[in-house]
């Protein structure tokens, strides 16, 4: 099976992620089984409330030990859902759909989780 760099870095088995589709489509369950398969497991938290946002890293969390990556879009955030994002202990965060320098910095600056083992990694605008 092939195995990069990249996979090495976010301690995943295969070069494999799904969508971080919104509105429910992308989340724990399906989250949780890409990354239970040795994939990356994202979970699509677009235009959610904070509170909800933590629901689903702790459902997903509860379904999976493995690494797995929340993603927001950032033309969608009203305030609180980074908070939520590492209150909840993710390990992985990411940030499209607009421009994410002003949170960068910040998301840097937060203590590392005790569930988290990696530092966070951030995936900021288009794939081109």
């Amino acid at each position: 099976m092939l195995t990069t760099l990249l996979c090495r870095q976010l301690g995943i088995e295969h070069p494999i992620l799904n969508a971080p589709m919104g509105g429910g489509i992308a989340g724990p369950e399906l989250a949780a089984a890409v990354s239970n398969a040795g994939g990356l497991g994202t979970l699509g938290l677009v235009a959610l409330p904070p509170q909800f946002i933590g629901e689903q890293i702790r459902r997903t969390r509860a379904l999976t030990g493995k690494p797995f990556l929340a993603n927001l879009v950032v033309a969608t955030l009203r305030g609180g859902e980074i908070d939520a994002c590492f209150d909840a202990g993710i390990s992985m965060l990411g940030l499209f759909g607009g421009d994410p320098q002003p949170f960068v910095a910040d998301a840097h600056r937060r203590p590392r989780s005790r569930s988290c083992s990696r530092p966070s990694w951030m995936r900021c605008g288009p794939f081109q």
